[in-house]
């Protein structure tokens, strides 16, 4: 008796204690927006002290503009020659130590200081129940850009993408066997290999990839799949279709963002010079060829110009890299010219926009335990994992598994080897603030998803992320104006092309066929989507196909995999903004290098396919220099000059007019061209 007493009387204590815990949590959430407005704030002062003996303009070799997935590793390995000065320009500071948690992934988007917080135009076909019909677009604002707010998933796409993507641009470098290298370039893969797959994966590079260590429910999922017929692949090798574990961007639990794969490596070297809470304005063209020689910046509200005596390289990702390019009088010309922005390249910018727009399916309500249920698994002792071994529930974005498959549509147009869906599992059960961070982070009506989801409140339960991995649908990005601080007008149209929408459909009835009709998951009981329908799509016959579509186009959620606005092509191809080797139609020194260059968005997720851009992009522009005549390679130049002295500054001579600056007290420049 007195051990029941006992007993007792420890799982009230605990009940207590755990139930106080949650609410603390609770309230850290609610108060995330202060933390990192904190932290911001400090970084700032902590900079601009920094930066106030910096010289007002400054001369560098190569200057890389913006520092995510792709800009970061640019600037790591271009520095890696002593003898290369370089210059990475980052609107944000530095990341946040809760962005290191991939359980805090999920809370910590569209925080101004962190997050560029991109909105889409009201769509027609999408959106539906989000408010005003526009999407939120999250981009990474702070030293390793997006790689810092995603949810750590490492996925490269189809071998078949890249196959395409040479078919494309008429460079069979771009197949994936000759894409591999750099893939394995930046990895340093940590999980047993599939067998004969030794070749695929890296090992020792900046990037650690691993299997969370938390992952209920991935095991029934890839069971699930093998009941239909679909193979346990290895989705970063070589395959066509198949179901695998989830792969993040982590070491030990712990994000492995670019930030510490290349920028914290790079950072203390001499030669690199990294602008923190600086935005680009305008990149400065000179003459017939419109050699790119410099940039002009606003850091911490002050103006001021760098220049570049090789190179610039545009690393601003899919929404801001064509809108600097456009300010810089590089893009569609009628469009320009409405905005009185003189053009001096008409090209294609911000066409071939594309995206990967999902659906939550979901919840499927388990009879059993089995999922992450927050307010039970999130404990005193889960936090204490992580902090002393890197494991337990915090090691997870709730991305566990994957699905990366054919539809119908692929199979009837002889494509059946070139996967174009793909399934997401998300093994988070729906908690009681969901709604709120649900229209936080995707801007989903928080009255519509309360009414949804409150009867699954904290049962154990998962979702289906259904989306379309190579969608027909195009968009378009363009100016609002010619000033620098207004936002662009960004139109995924969405659902535009109707198959895009059929093959939503089929997803996500083969998503409900895995989850309810499997044996896999039948050991945690009935495995039941809500029968509670969408609120606004009770009119239609519930499961039907009338009412799949009106689901998907309220529950409307980007992946952020947006790419394509200055796409690579065949030199003289109207769709083409750049050429096989980045560089800029038109122009010479500039080269666009991040996920606007990908002519069509890959399968899957496109983080390491950025990190494999800027390690393959790095290779080309290292050996275009090899041969210098002037510097011998990368042999290192003087390029400091002293305020108040004027002093000419020598751009690159190859083919070009010399350019004599005459530097003042001021800081400005008085240019002969």
């Amino acid at each position: 008796m007195d051990l029941i007493l006992t007993l007792g009387s420890s799982s009230i204590l605990y009940g207590i204690v755990q139930n106080y815990f949650i609410h603390v949590v609770y309230w850290f959430f609610s108060s995330m927006g202060v933390f990192v407005a904190i932290w911001d704030k400090g970084d700032k002062i902590s900079y601009r002290i920094h930066s106030h003996f910096d010289s007002p303009v400054e001369v560098f070799d190569f200057i890389v503009v913006g520092s995510g997935p792709s800009g970061a590793v640019v600037a790591n390995r271009l520095s890696e020659n002593p003898n290369s000065k370089v210059l990475l320009i980052e609107a944000g500071g530095e990341p946040t130590p809760w962005q290191m948690v991939p359980g805090l992934s999920p809370y910590m988007l569209h925080y101004d200081q962190i997050d560029w917080g991109h909105v889409t135009v009201p769509q027609q076909h999408a959106c539906y129940g989000l408010k005003d019909r526009r999407s939120t677009w999250s981009q990474g604002k702070s030293l390793g850009g997006t790689s810092n707010l995603n949810f750590l998933v490492h996925l490269r796409g189809s071998p078949s993408d890249y196959d395409r993507w040479a078919n494309i641009t008429g460079d069979p470098s771009w197949t994936y066997e000759n894409v591999l290298p750099y893939f394995r370039k930046s990895e340093n893969f940590r999980r047993e290999w599939f067998p004969g797959s030794e070749h695929v994966h890296g090992k020792g590079g900046p990037v650690s990839v691993e299997i969370p260590a938390y992952r209920p429910l991935a095991d029934s999922f890839i069971n699930a799949g093998k009941e239909f017929g679909y193979d346990h692949a290895d989705l970063n090798g070589y395959y066509t279709q198949g179901f695998d574990y989830i792969h993040y961007a982590a070491h030990n639990g712990r994000r492995s963002a670019v930030f510490d794969a290349y920028i914290r490596r790079a950072r203390r070297r001499p030669n690199l010079t990294i602008y923190k809470f600086t935005v680009a304005n305008k990149i400065l063209l000179h003459g017939h060829l419109n050699e790119a020689y410099g940039v002009e910046y606003s850091k911490l509200g002050r103006w001021g110009t760098a220049y570049a005596t090789k190179e610039v390289i545009v690393s601003g990702g899919t929404v801001q890299t064509p809108k600097l390019l456009m300010l810089s009088g590089i893009g569609p010309a009628d469009h320009l010219l409405s905005f009185g922005i003189k053009p001096k390249v008409n090209l294609p910018v911000g066409n071939n926009l594309q995206d990967h727009m999902s659906t939550y399916l979901g919840p499927f309500i388990m009879d059993a335990p089995g999922s992450f249920v927050f307010p039970r698994d999130v404990t005193i002792g889960a936090l204490r994992d992580y902090a002393l071994k890197g494991t337990g529930p915090l090691t997870t974005s709730s991305v566990a598994a994957t699905a990366i498959y054919s539809s119908s549509y692929a199979y009837e147009h002889g494509e059946s080897h070139w996967p174009d869906m793909q399934i997401l599992l998300s093994i988070a059960s729906i908690y009681t603030t969901f709604p709120r961070h649900l229209h936080k982070g995707f801007r989903v009506d928080e009255k519509l998803s309360y009414k949804y989801y409150k009867p699954s409140f904290n049962k154990d339960s998962f979702t289906m992320v259904v989306s379309v991995g190579r969608p027909l649908s195009r968009g378009y990005i363009r100016l609002k104006s010619a000033n620098p601080k207004d936002e662009v007008l960004i139109d995924p149209r969405y659902y535009e092309r109707e198959e895009d929408a059929l093959r939503m459909i089929e997803g996500m009835k083969f998503a409900t066929m895995l989850a309810e009709n499997s044996q896999a998951f039948k050991e945690y009981g009935r495995v039941k989507l809500t029968s509670n329908p969408l609120p606004g799509c009770e009119n239609v016959p519930y499961r039907s196909d009338s009412y799949w579509d009106c689901y998907m186009r309220t529950i409307s959620i980007t992946l952020h995999h947006s790419v394509g606005t200055a796409s690579m092509g065949k030199y003289g191809s109207p769709h083409a903004v750049v050429d096989s080797q980045f560089r800029v139609i038109g122009t010479k020194g500039l080269r666009v290098v991040d996920a606007s260059v990908i002519p069509e968005v890959p399968v899957s997720n496109i983080q390491a396919v950025c990190i494999m851009l800027g390690e393959k992009a790095s290779d080309i522009i290292a050996n275009a220099w090899l041969n210098d005549p002037l510097l011998g390679g990368f042999k290192k130049r003087s390029s400091k000059f002293k305020s108040g002295k004027k002093k000419p500054l020598l751009f690159r001579l190859d083919g070009i007019t010399k350019v004599t600056a005459n530097i003042t007290e001021a800081g400005t420049t008085n240019s002969t061209l």
